[in-house]
């Protein structure tokens, strides 16, 4: 018996938002039981398309986590220093407890002004 081989997607997921100035914002990543989110952390790095940072959010400053949960929030103070009518880029990025890293969540965010 032979077995074809199998391929493991590790790409991460795109997700794109569109958020308002004066908005509160706030999503989950949820990982499976068999992750071990002990000593692990979350960083949410948000650019131009230049690459030059705008806004960094980390474990105790805009990430919290409950148990598999991390929860990621941009507050309405945060988005009104974000750049309006223009596209940015962002990376969440897992860092388990060995010091390994992996992106799980990439995309676009766009603000509109607070009409």
């Amino acid at each position: 018996m032979t077995s074809d081989a199998q391929t493991i997607d590790l790409r991460p997921k795109e997700v794109n938002f569109l958020i308002y100035q004066g908005d509160d914002t706030s999503f989950t990543v949820t990982f499976p039981v068999s992750i071990n989110t002990t000593g692990s952390s979350g960083t949410m790095k948000i650019k131009r398309r230049s690459g030059a940072s705008v806004l960094t959010l980390a474990l105790g400053s805009g990430i919290t986590l409950s148990g598999q949960i991390f929860t990621t929030t941009i507050t309405k103070t945060q988005a009104a220093t974000l750049p309006t009518n223009m596209v940015l880029e962002y990376d969440w990025q897992f860092t388990n407890s060995a010091a390994i890293e992996q992106t799980v969540v990439v995309g676009t965010i766009q603000v509109k002004p607070q009409k």
